[in-house]
């Protein structure tokens, strides 16, 4: 990941501490309705919902969002964010984009933090 790339995408042991998973005391269905909330007020569609495989797609207009939820327990689940912009330079929007719905998701889920089921 750089400056010019892009897609970027977010992981238990990544780098960037800004870019790992992230923990929230809630479960996937809690996590869908924000999502809903979110692409309703920033101009996204949530397209497509497998409650089964915890994964949530976005769309929007230059970029797209895949959502993996794993669900921990009944209460616990870790998000991971994949984003990709649809131009040749990403100028690190991709990254931006995913510290925005972090920050986000921060704001309207029960945060528990990064990193916590490091094998």
């Amino acid at each position: 990941m750089g400056f010019f790339a892009n897609t970027a995408e977010t992981r238990e042991l990544h780098k960037n501490d800004k870019l790992r998973t992230r923990y929230y005391r809630n479960g996937i269905k809690q996590i869908k309705s924000v999502f809903e909330k979110i692409c309703s007020e920033e101009d996204m569609q949530l397209q497509q919902y497998d409650e089964r495989w915890g994964d949530i797609y976005i769309c929007a207009y230059g970029f797209e969002v895949f959502v993996t939820v794993s669900q921990i327990s009944p209460i616990e689940s870790g998000i991971d964010l994949k984003v990709n912009y649809f131009s040749t330079f990403g100028f690190n929007r991709p990254e931006k984009k995913i510290i925005h719905l972090y920050e986000r998701l921060d704001k309207m889920l029960i945060f528990k933090g990064t990193m916590l089921h490091v094998n």
